[in-house]
């Protein structure tokens, strides 16, 4: 479990997220010190160090600009039928933070399991690969979604009726395996999260 952030340790953090926002990198030592204030550069780093011990953050020694942020691995979930979706939190990733922005807590990894995605693009969905998910309730056509049907979970594409009125969504698979077909929902659907990247085993150290 990440341990719980002083009020300045979380001040250091909120810090980096909005300057992240507005410039869409990561401040250096110099720039972080000027936006808290501090007089010294040595500051910074030793807040940083802080952060990184309670697994906030990681740097990398020799690239400031690769701060990573620790990310909740939350589960399983079918990319074939649906299954049940296991909530127990297994640990964290490091994610750079420039797949996340400035709102990390809106973020979770989900562990994929079957072949029903595997053709999807830009990457395909293989099974054991790390889906970076943003929680929301809502998704545009062509967005990959987490679904929940019944209280069940799959991924799959995400297809609006074209008349709302009509009441009814489709969830497409894109795979390999003839078996998947497209799955029409209704009443019973809702959208747990966007998958916004899809992680391989080689690209985090899990």
């Amino acid at each position: 479990m990440v341990a719980t952030l002083t009020p300045n340790e979380q001040r250091v953090l909120d810090a980096i997220a909005a300057h992240f926002a507005q410039h869409g990198r990561m401040p250096t030592h110099a720039e972080l010190a000027e936006l808290l204030g501090f007089k010294s550069k040595n500051s910074s780093w030793q807040y940083l160090h802080q952060l990184q011990r309670k697994g906030y953050l990681h740097i990398d020694a020799y690239k400031w600009r690769g701060v990573m942020v620790s990310v909740p691995i939350v589960g399983q979930v079918a990319c074939g039928k649906p299954v049940w979706a296991e909530a127990d939190l297994e640990g964290y990733a490091q994610i750079d933070q420039r797949f996340i922005g400035a709102n990390p807590t809106e973020f979770f990894l989900l562990r994929a399991e079957g072949d029903s995605m595997d053709r999807a693009e830009p990457t395909p969905i293989e099974e054991g690969d790390l889906l970076l998910v943003r929680h929301q309730a809502h998704a545009e056509s062509g967005e990959i979604v987490v679904a929940q049907i019944d209280g069940e979970a799959t991924v799959k594409y995400f297809k609006a009726s074209d008349r709302p009125e009509d009441g009814y969504a489709v969830l497409l698979p894109r795979s390999s395996n003839p078996a998947h077909q497209p799955i029409i929902v209704t009443d019973r659907f809702g959208i747990y999260g966007v998958v916004r990247r899809v992680f391989k085993r080689a690209d985090l150290s899990l």
